[in-house]
């Protein structure tokens, strides 16, 4: 497969000084040319085109807050700062085209390093978002390297001195011997209806992104709307969409709506029914219910022993209810088990004051 990508950016105002992100708006373009491949057509070429020129728009965003505080403090990944803009900046096609060969797209966004530097801080005061954030993006780099290694078996089928010789071929992921179904049909053939599967789960995941950004403006409208069109892509089988609207939901104060939401996504995948357990807590804690708050978050931490969120919530209920030794308890207890907010608020709470005993008076 050949790529071909261009990158180009001007600045508006000069966006950094002395190392540091400054207010002026930073106006960033990129282009990408996708060279289709066998198994490509319009929808999948774009596609792939799409995310391309997103992530090249991201990661160009991310170098202009890698300096900020905010990153410093948390310490954060450049892969997940990468994870944190895809939720907060939008990418806005401004030119595409397609000649049956290549899929051409240029795309652009205008930001303000400090109001991204901002809107991070917020995702990381929400650790079950950052969390699907991430959980999103890696998701999305397996589907394209899947999309690679697919094509790459088709592109060694098709070699002269591969001809009727599939036997010989690399075996991998896809490199088994066709099924019987497939005999008697044009190489490479058998991989189509996979492809076309990858590729629906690209464009799903694309749009649960893009989802996240409206969240985080506060356009929930736009946000149910786009995943509404995630879940005509793939109806009924992918979790983040079901999860995107539980978070949606829940800001719109729709906390039936926000459970059963969370709840579908955990019969899709196991993996979110400790996020279920949890927001129970987290609801019981925003209506104030503390009693009961620290019941379910209890139950969360015994049925999830490894779960880092559940032990930061129960740290925040313990301090809200006086229990201070609990709180840290259950505080250090989440930092050592990953959780970054948790690792920043030990890192930056001021020293405990130690009681000075005054001398007996003789």
């Amino acid at each position: 497969m050949v790529k071909i990508a261009k990158v180009f950016f001007v600045f508006l105002t000069v966006a950094l000084t002395c190392g540091r992100a400054s207010s002026a708006p930073v106006f960033i373009e990129k282009e990408y040319s996708y060279q289709a491949s066998e198994l490509d057509s319009r929808i999948s070429s774009r596609t792939i085109a799409l995310e391309q020129v997103k992530r090249l728009a991201l990661e160009q965003v991310g170098t202009y807050v890698a300096s900020t505080t905010i990153v410093n403090d948390y310490q954060l990944s450049s892969d997940q700062i990468t994870a944190i803009t895809a939720g907060i900046v939008g990418v806005e096609i401004e030119k595409e085209s397609w000649d049956g060969k290549t899929y051409y797209i240029k795309a652009r966004c205008t930001v303000d390093p400090e109001e991204v530097s901002q809107a991070i801080g917020k995702v990381l005061q929400d650790q079950n978002q950052l969390a699907e954030l991430e959980d999103t993006k890696a998701k999305m780099d397996d589907l394209l390297k899947e999309v690679d290694d697919l094509k790459s078996q088709v592109a060694y089928l098709e070699t002269p001195n591969q001809q009727g010789q599939n036997q010989d071929r690399p075996q991998g992921q896809y490199g088994e011997q066709p099924q019987s179904q497939y005999e008697g049909q044009p190489q490479g053939s058998q991989y189509q209806n996979q492809y076309t599967y990858v590729i629906n789960q690209v464009r799903t995941l694309a749009l649960v992104q893009s989802s996240w950004t409206y969240y985080n403006a506060g356009q929930y409208q736009s946000a149910l709307i786009v995943l509404n069109k995630a879940a005509l892509i793939n109806p009924g089988q992918e979790p983040r969409i079901h999860v995107a609207r539980s978070f949606v939901y829940f800001r719109m104060n729709d906390r039936t709506r926000s459970l059963a939401e969370l709840t579908m996504a955990a019969r899709l995948d196991p993996r979110y029914r400790r996020q279920v357990a949890l927001n129970r807590t987290v609801y019981f804690q925003r209506t104030g219910d503390r009693n009961r708050a620290l019941a379910e978050a209890n139950r969360t931490v015994s049925q999830y022993p490894g779960y880092s969120y559940a032990y930061y919530h129960r740290a925040m209920i313990h301090n809200d209810m006086g229990n201070r030794n609990r709180a840290d308890q259950d505080m250090r207890r989440a930092a050592q088990l990953g959780n970054k907010k948790a690792q920043y608020y030990l890192r930056t709470r001021p020293p405990k004051k130690v009681p000075v005993k005054k001398p007996a008076r003789g």
